[in-house]
């Protein structure tokens, strides 16, 4: 089923990806830090990312599609955005591209400005997660507001009180490196929001 990945992941995707369609959190491996893993359709499963995290209830959560054709069904690609998502997906590359009407995405995932923030993961076990899954997940750091990034499950433990994730994806050491660029895409116009290890 994940040919791709070694087998020593399969049960854990399997698990994570349970948890996560029953509304609970999980941790696991991006191309960047660990993340904090929650139904993006579930508003009270998004509600208890930030609240875990200790960031405001206002603030926005980025997610996580498996595809690009997945991505299709929750916002609108320009051409612009086309073209940045075959020079950079799957990788360290989030975009914000505008909601598409009557989406299933919970309140917390759509910006006051209907835009979503959303990229194709990087890391394999992130990708076969949400594939999973069958919906996006939210794709946020593992760490507590104002900490640092996580780049072991040991780490992301010790920031976080014992069961607060219903299943932890240990994907080992992560490498140390820059956090996603986040672009707004606005048909042929591209705003820079945070420049990360992708250079547009």
């Amino acid at each position: 089923m994940y040919p791709q990945l070694d087998p020593q992941f399969q049960t854990q995707i399997d698990q994570a990806a349970s948890a996560i369609r029953a509304g609970q959190l999980v941790v696991y491996p991006t191309e960047t830090s660990y993340g904090i893993g929650a139904d993006a359709t579930n508003a009270e499963a998004a509600a208890q990312v930030n609240i875990v995290k200790e960031r405001g209830a206002d603030k926005i959560l980025p997610i996580i599609v498996s595809s690009v054709e997945m991505a299709q069904q929750y916002v609108t690609i320009s051409a612009k955005a086309k073209e940045l998502i075959e020079q950079h997906w799957p990788g360290p590359l989030t975009l914000v591209l505008p909601t598409k009407k009557n989406t299933s995405l919970a309140p917390q995932i759509i910006a006051p400005d209907n835009t979503v923030a959303l990229r194709v993961s990087g890391s394999p076990i992130a990708r076969f997660l949400v594939a999973a899954v069958g919906r996006p997940i939210v794709s946020t750091s593992a760490n507590v507001s104002n900490k640092p990034s996580c780049y072991t499950v040991d780490a992301v433990q010790r920031q976080f009180p014992q069961n607060t994730f219903a299943h932890m994806i240990d994907g080992g050491e992560l490498e140390l490196l820059p956090s996603t660029t986040l672009a707004r895409v606005k048909k042929d116009s591209v705003t820079i929001l945070r420049q990360g290890g992708v250079q547009i």
